[in-house]
């Protein structure tokens, strides 16, 4: 059996666990213990396998593991995770470095990769080794990683493969899975438990340690988390208090003004207790009834508890002791001194020839010190205590404090927002702690991370905040689009912006071309990434980013980006020919876009000397073209207008009158037809109604209104319509001043309702 098993470590690795279950429900050997006597030593070395291994060799499996409970998740693919997730989520921390250096004897500390590694580093070597580029899953594996890839969403499956990976897995394809869940929601504190466990099980010292890291730095708000952490070094750093107290001294400075942060200053105070450093306790004291929390009642009778059971000497500095000792036998001896008498004769008989001393047990003594150490500490709880009461009106309605993938309540998300707006407003007033408010901030996102409105909230605060703050104006925005909201594009946009704004041209471009991987079809996204270049001088780049989106899109799209292509060329580099020629291949893929024909007229009209004959051209290929007939007349009429102030003949204007006249006419009788028609159907379902409530029959004749004529109203709009357009393209170019107003004062009687004067008349 044992040969098999070492056979099994050699050549297919992944079995051993299932030998050794095997072995040990089915142990039936003279020596019960020999299975169990032989395992650990294979299993030791197993596990020590990482330790000694090349890179390159095949990872080790690992243990079984139960997964229990769920957080909500939604993290992108696996591999863009994974060095994301380094990037963005675990640069260096000051604080976890200076905890290395402090750490003794830390174990395999040479096989382990820096902090500036990914956790997972064996994953691209597997990679570069496999001749296909990557390292095929087991099937299984394959599966599960399928389901959540196929819809990131799922939540179920995303379980389900943390399950699998923690019971089945190798340590590397655990490792991916846990750090594309995490990368994508690194509020999730439950796994950031479970991932330092596994690497604690599996004896990685440096692995579980980083990842703590890793986790305190994404949700330093935790206190759960903290906690854990805690409990972890106290066992394994016990031998060093000054360390444990340094952690604790992290934990407090991240995490212990957090509203809900009390089990984590009675954790501190614990450890100090049993540590029988008293003086040290009664400084805890007096920083936590400073603060106010929710359980600071409950702290303050816990104070005046260790107050009445510990010796005031042994909670007490020397100097402040012997202080406290002096101002309290002062006050008493004062208390029991004679009444003082006006007359001097009386005085001097009355003075002993010894000064009086009041005498004092020890125990009054010791009394009269901790009834004055719970006054003074009462006043500065009674001021903490009206603080925390202005901020119980919001804390009662916050139900879910913690992040999860289901929406939250409108009422939650109002209390949300009331409750920053009263805090920023407070600490205006008080012109003090705006510390107060990045924390409410914190633990409002961890709970509304989903929500956009609260990320651009904080990001504007800050920017009005006084000082400097732009790197924390950057790491709201890039927490915000890395994990929380890849694919919102608002809060991209903005961010965007505001790394332009630093004169970070291309971080602000990556960023834009980042979200339109999410959305291709998002015209505006393009726009914003030609408008960078452009502001920046970059023609080259504008011209290539034109054409390149121009060949993307789809009409009506891709004539919209023309026309802006065609203004860019023609107003900013003034290249008339250029310009033109952009709508004119527009036109060849959209000849029924009447947008096109506007612009290209704009440009003609533009170009010096003016061509007559090639404007009245592209006049009558609009009118051929364009099907509907509100765009016919408004060419129509604005042909007549410019022959009217242009044309070369009086012929080629008659023509285009009579024309004119003869669209209005057909269009007019279209327009009556289509009311009529309208209306007949208005009154058949009128009288439906009437039957279908009992109403008397018709003989099978349906009689119908008389067709109304164009109404006032109806001739007004149009007229002012078209009397605006004209009067738009007057104001718009300066050198043709009157073009466009010729027929506001005619009117186009005949078909505007007006008298027949103007092209009416014709």
């Amino acid at each position: 059996m044992l040969c098999r098993i070492a056979k099994d470590i050699e050549t297919q690795g992944g079995f051993i666990w299932e030998t050794y279950l095997w072995s040990s429900s089915n142990r039936t050997a003279s020596s019960p213990g020999e299975v169990h006597q032989a395992f650990p030593v294979l299993i030791l070395g197993f596990d020590s396998f990482p330790v000694t291994r090349s890179m390159d060799d095949p990872a080790p499996p690992s243990p079984p593991m139960a997964l229990t409970g769920a957080e909500t998740a939604d993290p992108p693919p696996a591999k863009k995770a994974k060095v994301d997730h380094d990037s963005e989520t675990t640069p260096p921390d000051p604080v976890a470095e200076t905890q290395a250096e402090d750490a003794k004897d830390a174990k395999d500390a040479e096989n382990v990769p820096d902090s500036d590694t990914p956790l997972d580093p064996s994953l691209e070597s597997k990679n570069d080794e496999s001749s296909s580029g990557k390292k095929e899953r087991p099937a299984d594996l394959a599966k599960f990683w399928k389901t959540v890839e196929d819809d990131p969403a799922d939540f179920t499956g995303w379980t389900y493969l943390l399950q699998f990976v923690d019971a089945n897995a190798n340590e590397d394809e655990a490792r991916e899975a846990y750090e594309a869940f995490l990368f994508r929601y690194p509020y999730c504190y439950g796994y950031w438990k479970k991932y330092a466990d596994y690497e604690k099980r599996r004896e990685h010292p440096d692995r579980c340690q980083r990842v703590f890291d890793q986790g305190l730095k994404a949700i330093p708000l935790s206190a759960d988390l903290w906690l854990h952490y805690l409990n972890h070094i106290k066992v394994e750093e016990k031998d060093r208090p000054e360390f444990v107290r340094a952690q604790f001294e992290r934990a407090v400075a991240a995490c212990g003004r957090e509203w809900r942060s009390d089990k984590l200053w009675d954790s501190y105070v614990k450890w100090e207790k049993e540590g029988q450093n008293q003086v040290k306790v009664m400084d805890l004291y007096d920083r936590i009834l400073s603060n106010p929390t929710q359980g600071l009642a409950h702290q303050f009778d816990m104070f005046k508890d260790f107050v009445k059971e510990v010796h005031p000497k042994d909670m007490l500095a020397v100097d402040e002791f012997l202080a406290l000792r002096k101002e309290v036998l002062s006050a008493l001896k004062a208390e029991k001194a004679p009444a003082s008498t006006d007359n001097p004769a009386e005085a001097a008989e009355a003075e002993p020839a010894e000064p009086e001393v009041p005498i004092l047990s020890e125990e009054e003594e010791n009394q009269a010190l901790r009834e004055k150490l719970i006054h003074q500490r009462k006043k500065m709880y009674k001021d903490t205590e009206e603080k925390s009461q202005e901020r119980w009106k919001f804390e009662d309605q916050i139900k879910r404090p913690y992040f999860h993938m289901k929406p939250l309540e409108r009422g939650q998300l109002k209390n949300w927002k009331e409750y920053l707006d009263h805090e920023i407003t407070e600490r205006k007033k008080e012109g003090g702690d705006e510390e107060a408010v990045v924390i409410l901030f914190e633990r409002c996102l961890i709970a509304c991370a989903l929500y956009e409105e609260f990320w651009q909230k904080y990001a504007q605060w800050l920017q009005e905040r006084r000082g400097d703050h732009v790197e924390a104006i950057r790491d709201v925005y890039r927490r915000a689009t890395t994990h929380h909201l890849p694919t919102k594009v608002d809060i991209h946009v903005q961010y965007a912006a505001f790394e332009e704004e630093q004169g970070q041209y291309e971080t602000s471009l990556a960023i834009l071309k980042k979200i339109q991987k999410e959305h291709p079809n998002l015209l505006s996204l393009a726009l914003r990434q030609i408008n960078i270049e452009r502001r920046q001088g970059n023609v080259e780049a504008v011209h290539r980013l034109y054409e390149e989106s121009i060949d993307k899109f789809k009409p009506p799209t891709k004539s919209d980006l023309a026309i802006k292509y065609s203004r860019f060329v023609r107003l900013h580099l003034r290249d008339f020919p250029k310009a033109k020629a952009i709508i004119e291949k527009a036109l060849e893929a959209d000849d029924k876009n009447p947008k096109l024909y506007l612009q290209i007229l704009d440009i003609m009209l533009h170009e010096n000397p003016l061509n007559v004959e090639a404007v009245t051209a592209l006049f009558d290929v609009a009118l051929e073209k364009l099907s509907n007939s509100k765009h016919q007349m408004l060419f129509s009429q604005r042909k007549v207008e410019f022959l009217e102030d242009f044309g070369l003949d009086i012929k080629g204007l008659q023509e285009a009158q009579k024309a004119h006249s003869a669209l209005a006419k057909q269009t007019r009788e279209a327009q009556a037809k289509a009311d009529s028609t309208k209306e007949g159907e208005e009154v058949g379902s009128a009288i439906k109604t009437i039957e279908g409530r009992g109403g008397s029959k018709t003989n099978g004749t349906t009689t119908y209104a008389a067709p109304a004529a164009n109404s006032a109203a109806y001739a007004a709009q149009h007229n002012n319509q078209y009397q605006q357009y004209g009067a738009r393209y007057s104001a718009q170019y300066g050198q043709y001043g009157q073009y466009g107003s010729y027929y506001q004062g005619s009117g186009a009687g005949g078909y505007y309702g007006g008298s027949s004067g103007g092209t009416g008349g014709y």
